[in-house]
C-alpha cells in the first residue's frame, strides 16, 4: 500500500495519516526562493517536492504521509551555497511523528540528498563483513558483495 498526503497544517489533519507522518521544517537564509526539495521513492520517482518560496520567507513547515519503504529527501539551492551561512543561518529538518531527527542540514552546495528508511522494510546491500563493500545498514544480501583478491607470484 501506498500513501502520500500533503498539507501545510499538520495539527489539523494529523489523525488523517494511517502511515508514516514526517515533517519538514525549514528556516531559509536570506533567499527562500532559492531553496526547493523533493522526496524520491526507492525507485527514484518523485513523489513529493515544494519550492517557489517567496522571497523574505523566514520560515515554513511541510507535512508528509508516506507508506513503509526507502525515500531519498534532496534538498536544492539554486545558487549553490545552501542554506546557511554567508546570507543567514537557513537550515532543515525532517523528523518523524515521535520527533526523532530523519535528516537535517544547512551548509551545502547546490544540493544535498539523505536515504530516510521508513518502517520494517529490507534495506539491499552486502550483507558480508569480510567484503570490502560491505554495508552495515543493509538487512538483505543483494549479491553485490566484493572481495579483495591477493595473488603472489614467486620466481626464481
Amino acid at each position: 500500500m501506498f500513501a502520500l498526503y500533503f498539507y501545510s497544517a499538520p495539527a489539523a489533519y494529523a489523525q488523517d495519516c494511517d502511515a508514516n507522518e514526517l515533517t519538514l521544517e525549514l528556516v531559509f537564509d536570506g533567499y527562500a526562493e532559492e531553496t526547493s526539495w523533493d522526496i524520491a521513492d526507492a525507485a527514484g520517482n518523485i513523489i513529493a517536492s515544494g519550492g517557489d518560496y517567496a522571497a523574505g520567507t523566514v520560515s515554513s513547515t511541510e507535512t508528509a504521509c508516506l507508506a513503509d519503504g526507502i525515500y531519498t529527501l534532496t534538498m536544492y539551492d539554486v545558487y549553490a551555497d545552501g542554506m546557511c551561512c554567508t546570507y543567514g543561518d537557513g537550515s532543515y529538518t525532517l523528523t518523524d511523528a515521535d520527533g526523532t531527527v530523519l535528516a537535517s542540514g544547512s551548509s551545502f552546495g547546490a544540493s544535498e540528498s539523505t536515504t530516510v528508511v521508513l518502517g520494517a522494510v529490507a534495506v539491499p546491500g552486502c550483507t558480508d563483513m569480510a567484503a570490502c563493500n560491505y554495508n552495515a545498514d543493509a538487512s538483505e544480501d543483494d549479491g553485490s558483495c566484493a572481495y579483495q583478491a591477493l595473488s603472489i607470484a614467486l620466481t626464481s
